[in-house]
């Protein structure tokens, strides 16, 4: 199978990103991506696939748009550059015990 096939998409990552900040946390990219990757069963090979710019790696670009939705639809917020924690709307979101979390969701 085509490894760019095994990325997820960013409506995927969005409730796995949302529900590893759920403790109240704030986490960074790194520790977000370290944990996505693990999650999603990615492996370094996944990791060195490129956007068609090849300017960033198509996971972690994947997550940054996952980012800017959440932190749009007000689930999350950046407390400092590079540091992501969840709202309060975004707990009280996953206490509804969302099967998913899709851009439809978040309007």
């Amino acid at each position: 199978m085509n490894l760019k096939n095994q990325i997820p998409d960013f409506q995927t990552i969005m409730l796995p990103m949302l529900k590893l900040l759920e403790n109240g946390q704030s986490k960074t990219l790194n520790e977000v991506m370290k944990h996505l990757t693990t999650f999603f069963n990615l492996n370094d090979e996944h990791l060195k696939i490129k956007v068609p710019s090849g300017q960033m790696g198509l996971f972690k670009n994947r997550v940054g748009w996952t980012r800017s939705y959440l932190k749009n639809a007000g689930l999350l917020f950046y407390p400092s550059r590079g540091i992501y924690q969840i709202t309060d709307f975004g707990k009280d979101y996953l206490k509804t015990n969302p099967k998913d979390l899709r851009l439809k969701q978040l309007k």
